[in-house]
């Protein structure tokens, strides 16, 4: 494994850029990858925690405070070449703190922001329902104002670090009626009387995906971020910031991909010369052969990986229904 060359896109970085991408490269270099892959869910749990104070003691998500895309998605590049783990676990703790940092609720960011981004507390996202994936709207999870409080009642699925995050941040609907213009959003910490881990979701790549229910679950009406109402754009600016960086997280596992294939063609001899040098293994991408559909191999771990990244912050579909709506846009004012 090699660390990721920037010259690229140069385009879009600056000069701090090139030697930060070259720092974040060598410590996933030396780090991450030699450490072995979790083999389930039960070792992706617990490594996902391990992996999250390497990253907040190597100051790795600081980016994430200071809102410096380029800087995450040079981060996600270098994560998810070396650990598509590390880089999952990199994600979240974005996903969990923006919507903080975005808000105006000082509290909230005093209370969770530092120690998220030191890897002392781990974020989640707690976005998705079963009725309500990419159609955000539908969330049938109702937040119901009692004092100074809210009870949240309601089931949340596909949520990464269910069961081990410190902190969820929590879309509900406190208003029904309204529909996408009725959700608001909540930071609800893990030990909050009425949150309740359901159980795990097994993917095809280790990962701590889980459910979560509120049961007549009491937050503070101060862990509101935002007003009333205005979480699904709190919601819509979190993902918007930091879809780029999902992106760079792929490119990140197409060039270990492309490195480990490259290496096995030159080192592998076959009819007495290089694979490399065949002209059928040049013009295709299967070129590991059996090795290639092993569970212990890079390549099939990052190809398990890999496919989850068309999935969520916005399935491909909604994608190129965001890029139509933006080009289609252009010029109407």
């Amino acid at each position: 494994m090699t660390i990721p060359d920037p010259r690229p896109i140069r385009a879009f970085l600056e000069d701090r850029h090139a030697a930060f991408a070259k720092e974040v490269g060598s410590f996933a270099l030396k780090e991450l990858a030699p450490l072995p892959p979790p083999i389930d869910d039960a070792a992706a749990r617990r490594d996902a925690r391990a992996l999250l104070a390497r990253l907040g003691a190597g100051g790795w998500l600081e980016p994430i405070r200071r809102q410096d895309w380029r800087s995450c998605s040079l981060v996600r590049e270098a994560l998810a070449a070396a650990s598509p783990l590390a880089d999952a676990v990199f994600a979240l703790q974005g996903l969990g703190t923006v919507p903080i940092l975005l808000s105006d609720n000082a509290p909230m960011r005093d209370r969770w922001v530092a120690d998220a981004v030191a890897g002392r507390a781990m974020a989640a996202f707690a976005m998705t329902e079963r009725e309500a994936g990419s159609d955000i709207a539908a969330i049938a999870t109702v937040a119901r104002r009692d004092g100074q409080s809210y009870v949240l009642n309601g089931a949340k699925t596909f949520i990464s670090n269910a069961g081990i995050a410190d902190f969820y941040v929590t879309f509900a609907s406190t208003d029904p009626a309204a529909g996408g213009k009725g959700i608001s959003c909540f930071v609800v910490p893990a030990d909050s009387p009425g949150l309740r881990y359901v159980g795990p979701q097994v993917m095809s790549a280790p990962h701590p995906l889980g459910e979560i229910a509120f049961e007549e679950c009491r937050v503070p009406a101060s862990n509101r971020l935002g007003e009333e109402g205005r979480g699904f754009a709190l919601g819509l600016k979190t993902l918007d910031r930091l879809r780029a960086t999902v992106g760079a997280a792929a490119c990140g596992m197409g060039a270990r991909a492309l490195q480990e294939s490259l290496g096995h063609a030159r080192g592998r001899r076959q009819f007495g010369k290089p694979l490399a040098e065949f002209q059928l293994i040049q013009a295709k991408v299967q070129i590991l052969g059996g090795a290639g559909v092993l569970a212990s191999h890079p390549v099939d771990r990052l190809y398990r990986a890999v496919r989850a990244l068309r999935i969520y912050e916005g399935t491909t579909e909604i994608q190129h229904l965001v890029i139509a709506g933006q080009i289609t846009s252009e010029g109407d004012s």
